[in-house]
């Protein structure tokens, strides 16, 4: 799977489990890599964006070589100071329960985590990183 292929299948996953989920309410409200919109304002919103990691041989000998790409989904979510920790840690929690332990199109994500990051350009902001791992035939 190539890196466009890769990303494609990451974001139409957040996509269809997370920002098109009504209660989730982040409907138009997510924004991916080069995503020339601005950001959402007064309104809890999400930044998604996918980190590639190490790439190992994984097997040898034979004539066909497996390689494990590793990497992270890296889910920033922001809402504005004053509206409480209740929906963007609902939110969080959300995210974790989609991704935590799951295979999907050939792509293995692993436990995530949350980080608080707390107050920052006049938004509250928590990160959701999510390691994944895909592997390739050559």
């Amino acid at each position: 799977m190539g890196r466009e292929s890769r990303d494609n299948t990451i974001q139409a996953k957040f996509k269809t489990g997370i920002e098109d989920v009504e209660a989730n309410k982040l409907t138009d409200k997510v924004r991916y890599p080069n995503d020339k919109r601005k950001k959402p304002q007064n309104t809890t919103w999400a930044k998604v964006s996918i980190r590639e990691g190490e790439n190992n041989q994984v097997t040898m000998g034979g004539q066909t070589k497996r390689f494990r790409t590793l990497g992270i989904l890296f889910v920033q979510l922001f809402t504005p100071l004053g509206e409480g920790t209740k929906t963007i840690n609902a939110l969080a929690d959300t995210i974790v329960t989609e991704f935590r332990a799951v295979r999907a199109s050939g792509i293995v994500y692993r436990t995530p985590r949350v980080e608080k990051i707390g107050r920052r350009s006049g938004e509250y902001q928590v990160n959701v990183i999510i390691p994944f791992l895909l592997d390739d035939n050559a």
